[in-house]
């Protein structure tokens, strides 16, 4: 004899009223009145943090110096805010909110649209990596040198390009190849 109130056979699902369920196998789909197992991740998060790695790389390298040149036996450099890093910079900080919002969010397409300011990014350090000189003449330039000055100065110097240009460089391709991967991913 059964409770007051309680069926006599168990529900479809095989489990008795008010016994525990068990969720579904991950990604797959739970039977009516079960509770769903969690839905995979349409990247691993190992493709977004070194996503934001790379952006993190631009943004680091654009504050430091990218051209450095030896003066009387010291080493003088000159920033990358001088001249492209600010720009450099800012690609650089929406490479890193894209790829957390494609993180945060699991839209694919926003982790595929990093890609696009990295790009940027790339372009910028390969034009200051082939022309060292780029940004000292921007610095030059800012502090009210005429191009003549700036010449004979660069005539008499020789430089090399910083540590901060090669971490800009490295960091546009690690965003480039993450964003470029999630972008093979998108559904057509």
């Amino acid at each position: 004899m059964s409770g007051y109130g309680q069926p006599q056979t168990p529900p479809p699902g095989g489990q008795p009223y008010g016994q525990p369920q068990q969720p579904a196998p991950y990604g797959q789909p739970a039977p009516y009145g079960q509770p769903a197992g969690p839905a995979p991740s349409a990247l691993p998060q190992q493709l977004h943090f070194a996503g934001i790695a790379g952006g993190v790389l631009a943004a680091i390298g654009s504050l430091l110096d990218w051209a450095t040149a030896d003066v009387m036996g010291e080493s003088l450099g000159t920033k990358g805010l001088e001249g492209d890093g600010l720009w450099t910079l800012l690609l650089g900080i929406a490479v890193i909110g894209l790829f957390a919002a494609g993180l945060a969010t699991k839209k694919l397409v926003l982790t595929a649209a990093a890609a696009a300011p990295a790009l940027i990014v790339l372009v910028f350090s390969v034009l200051n990596l082939l022309d060292a000189e780029r940004v000292v003449r921007a610095e030059g330039e800012s502090e009210g040198a005429t191009s003549a000055q700036i010449d004979e100065l660069l005539s008499m110097v020789d430089l090399s390009t910083g540590v901060g240009l090669y971490l800009v460089l490295v960091g546009a391709l690690v965003a480039i190849g993450a964003g470029g991967f999630a972008a093979t991913k998108l559904k057509k």
